[in-house]
């Protein structure tokens, strides 16, 4: 884990990640911009999923905020924002 009292903005976090059974797939993801120590904290988490790495989901909304562009709004889960596809 990696913890900071300093704020941070316009940032660019690189992470590298594996799932130790070749071909299974697995969940994990990264949690940024914590704002409590609650067990699951608010943040916003970075999903790692296997079929989902790169959406965006909030923990504890409406306490946890992030200013997506609609479109990216999962219709499903209003806590989730779709990751931008490669081009």
């Amino acid at each position: 884990a990696m913890v900071t009292t300093k704020e941070y903005g316009d940032y660019e976090l690189r992470v590298k990640w594996r799932f130790p059974a070749e071909g299974k797939g697995g969940n994990t993801g990264v949690l940024v911009h914590v704002q409590d120590d609650k067990y699951w904290p608010t943040s916003i988490e970075c999903q790692l999923l296997t079929g989902r790495a790169g959406d965006l989901l909030l923990t504890n909304p409406p306490a946890s905020k992030l200013t997506v562009e609609k479109a990216r709004q999962d219709p499903k889960l209003e806590r989730r924002f779709l990751r931008i596809e490669p081009k």
